[in-house]
């Protein structure tokens, strides 16, 4: 088994882990640090959304797919990628969404249980490219932080090159302001 990414609480009692083979298959792992204890949700993946689809983050590989809230009860990360809606021009490229989990609540139906707080901003993706590599929730859970990588595709579909651009976007409106960019 792989981590693709982890988080410290921040009162550091506890630490988020995203964990699941290599070939993917992501499950949230919550340890207790004192106690060795953990509790542990899963998802079932879509089938049909392609690379990524069963890891948390975008194809994971990325330390910054969780983060937790200034209290220590809810974990903020991005979704693994879920079924386009039926004529929205959405591809199985499209990112997955920033959720929130609270890890009081009880299940372990990572998606059941927790709530999209922002969608991929950009709309629908028809190819590979933009996708989350790094995301932050602020302290009072109102903003997200988030690295946007942009790839750009030379002759043959060859990668070319690619920037990350720095955003932030409020929760309660899913309104984007550029930090800074490449």
């Amino acid at each position: 088994h792989e981590v693709d990414s982890m988080a410290l609480s921040p009162d550091g009692t506890s630490l988020a882990a995203d964990i699941g083979p290599a070939q993917g298959g992501s499950q949230l792992y919550v340890f207790d640090l004192a106690t060795g204890a953990s509790r542990t949700w899963t998802f079932t993946p879509c089938r049909h959304c392609g690379l990524g689809a069963n890891r948390l983050g975008w194809a994971s590989y990325q330390g910054g797919a969780l983060s937790w809230t200034s209290d220590g009860r809810n974990i903020a990360f991005v979704g693994p990628k879920a079924s386009p809606a039926p004529g929205s021009g959405a591809s199985s490229f499209t990112p997955g969404s920033v959720r929130l989990l609270d890890v009081s609540a009880p299940g372990a139906d990572l998606l059941a249980d927790s709530k999209v707080i922002l969608n991929w901003p950009r709309g629908p993706s028809r190819e590979a490219g933009p996708g989350w590599r790094a995301m932050v929730i602020t302290p009072d859970g109102r903003t997200v932080v988030f690295l946007e990588q942009t790839i750009e595709y030379g002759a043959r579909n060859n990668v070319k090159g690619s920037d990350g651009l720095l955003f932030k976007a409020s929760v309660a409106t899913g309104q984007v302001t550029a930090v800074t960019g490449n």
